[in-house]
């Protein structure tokens, strides 16, 4: 969670998306970013891409 804030305050594309492709289910999105009151310090891009890595997850 802080890695991927840091990369979006700094916009490194490259941990974000190290970051992001870490996800394997969208239950470990929702445990480690959904759930943590600094999801609200997201910028909307970062929002965005969070939703899109959502999309290609399985739920499980």
């Amino acid at each position: 969670m802080k890695k991927l804030l840091f990369a979006d305050q700094h916009r490194l594309a490259s941990l974000r998306d190290q970051c992001l492709n870490s996800f394997t289910t969208i239950a470990d999105v929702t445990r480690n970013l959904l759930s943590s009151p600094d999801f609200a310090n997201f910028s909307d891009g970062m929002a965005a891409s969070i939703c899109r890595i959502m999309a290609m997850l399985p739920i499980i």
